[in-house]
């Protein structure tokens, strides 16, 4: 199967300073992707680029077999939801879904008076007027109404309360199903990667550092208590690299993608004492990640204010 999405070698400098540094990245149709990492990690950038926003220093992206700067041919195909996306701000709601109609050649009208009851759109308001969650459902009603075959979700869910989130989630996953709808989204929220994606990449300034299926993580991901004897020196080195270790005393705590029989044979195999091994959650795999590439994400603790 061809990737919709095809990145290769892609980077992005401002200034003499790359942002984003030799992303290879493919997407496949029906597929949800997506990216998280620390602020300033490349994500947004990284996404502007895929949408034809900004264009890479270096490196090659092809959308449907169609270099991404070719915008006549893709326009009507890729559509990038984020905040920063402007809306006319005199406009009224109803003037941009009219505007939209005539811009997109599959605008569903069906699809947008659904749409516009369901997120409960003011048609007559001026959209400065707009909170910041009315607009983002603004935006949204817009990219499905087009019928886009590639969404890319920039923070496309800020703004929005708990019940709107979970609204826009069960479309994204309806339109990756139904319409085979390929989706690639920037997030901080790992709840969000959970329940909708099927792959995550984790971004670190700049860089992919690794790519995983979101299943194998939500179901083999532990957190594992073990022990090595006094001269097991350097045996931590040992382990397999994607492993994140952290010595508390004479233990060891590690966060491990794999299967707990193979776990197992590996510290047994370098004379562990012991062995815990207890499920994890996927924001400690993700921090374990930014923790080995030395992105401190740690508490912050405030010093203790005079008594006056």
């Amino acid at each position: 199967m061809n990737p919709v999405i095809e990145a290769t070698d892609v980077t992005k400098s401002f200034e003499n300073e790359a942002v984003i540094k030799g992303i290879d990245f493919r997407a496949y149709e029906g597929s949800i992707h997506a990216v998280v990492g620390p602020n300033g990690a490349g994500k947004s950038t990284f996404l502007k680029i895929l949408a034809g926003l900004t264009q890479a220093t270096e490196g090659r992206i092809r959308i449907f077999d169609h270099e991404v700067q070719d915008g006549a041919a893709l326009r009507q195909r890729v559509h990038y939801i984020s905040p920063e996306v402007n809306l006319y701000p005199l406009f009224r709601v109803k003037d941009i879904l009219r505007y939209g109609s005539l811009l997109y050649d599959r605008w569903d009208r069906e699809r947008c008076s659904v749409l516009v009851d369901a997120f409960s759109l003011p048609l007559d308001k001026v959209i400065r007027k707009l909170s910041l969650g009315m607009k983002m459902r603004l935006r949204i009603v817009l990219a499905l109404s087009a019928c886009a075959d590639v969404l890319l979700l920039d923070e496309a869910t800020n703004g929005l309360d708990p019940g709107a989130k979970d609204q826009i989630l069960d479309l994204v996953l309806q339109e990756s199903a139904n319409r085979g709808v390929t989706v690639l989204m920037a997030t901080h929220q790992l709840a969000e990667v959970e329940r909708a994606a099927d792959t995550v990449s984790v971004l670190v300034r700049g860089r992919i550092i690794t790519t995983e299926s979101v299943d194998r993580l939500k179901e083999h991901v532990y957190e594992v208590y073990t022990a090595f004897p006094a001269n097991s020196i350097g045996v931590t080195a040992q382990l397999p690299e994607d492993v994140h270790a952290v010595f508390h005393g004479d233990q060891v705590q590690l966060i491990w993608a794999g299967e707990p029989r193979e776990i197992q044979a590996t510290l047994h195999g370098l004379g562990a004492r012991f062995i815990d091994i207890q499920p994890t959650t996927l924001e400690k795999w993700f921090e374990s990640m930014l923790t080995k590439e030395g992105v401190q994400n740690g508490r912050i603790v405030l010093p203790n204010s005079p008594v006056v």
